[in-house]
């Protein structure tokens, strides 16, 4: 499906990781097979422009939330971009969608986080994808208890017309965000709902669930992310 998209980054300070899902339940347009205005190119148009959001701000204090609303503004001024470069019959269908209440829109799932070398563990997520943390007492890892997601919205985009022209609006995803804070984290376990089936063995036994997880039968056709960041001492 190609609607998936992640990524890390490795700075002196951490590890920055991030997971994006383009959901499947919104139109795409598409020209001769190039898609210009979906979901599947908002994860990545998202995940292209966290990249480069982290690389120019690479020896900074990178604030979670600014990482995000940079990275929404620049796809969405890839997106315009996109559409000023269609054909005028692309433009005229998608204005007559518009003015029949028809709007088109994209949406993604987004999950960032940062585990620094000292093991503080910061993220957030909108939307279905999972981040599980876990400390060692010494003899195992220990998983600590799940953040509950209070925002379970996404991220969406939509074309409206403002006279004449065209414009991006994004839905209020900001509002409630909460960026979520750990302390001595050894192990982080990050996954798009196509692993689903695997949390409670995750859970359970990072290490053997982690071995055998390609053997998973994980009874759906999503696109399936797994991120694994461990830390070692030496």
């Amino acid at each position: 499906m190609g609607e998936d998209a992640t990524g890390i980054l490795n700075t002196q300070y951490g590890t920055f990781f991030w997971i994006l899902d383009g959901t499947s339940d919104s139109p795409s347009i598409v020209n001769e097979k190039e898609h210009i205005f979906s979901s599947r190119i908002l994860a990545q148009l998202m995940n292209k422009n966290i990249r480069e959001e982290l690389i120019l701000k690479s020896n900074e204090n990178i604030n979670l939330k600014e990482l995000l609303l940079n990275s929404v503004e620049s796809s969405k001024r890839d997106l315009m971009e996109k559409l000023k470069s269609s054909s005028n019959d692309i433009l005229q269908k998608i204005a007559s969608n518009i003015k029949s209440n028809n709007t088109p829109f994209c949406s993604t799932t987004v999950l960032i986080g940062f585990l620094s070398k000292q093991g503080t563990l910061q993220y957030f997520y909108l939307g279905d994808s999972e981040v599980l943390s876990f400390y060692n007492d010494g003899n195992k890892l220990i998983a600590n208890q799940k953040d509950k997601n209070d925002n379970p919205s996404r991220l969406f985009v939509s074309i409206l017309m403002n006279e004449n022209s065209f414009v991006l609006k994004t839905n209020s995803f900001d509002v409630k965000l909460v960026v979520y804070k750990k302390e001595n984290i050894d192990l982080v376990v990050a996954f798009s709902d196509g692993i689903g089936s695997s949390e409670k063995s995750l859970i359970v036994n990072p290490a053997l669930s982690l071995s055998k997880i390609s053997l998973v039968n994980q009874l759906t056709y999503d696109d399936k992310t797994l991120l694994v960041l461990e830390r070692t001492i030496k």
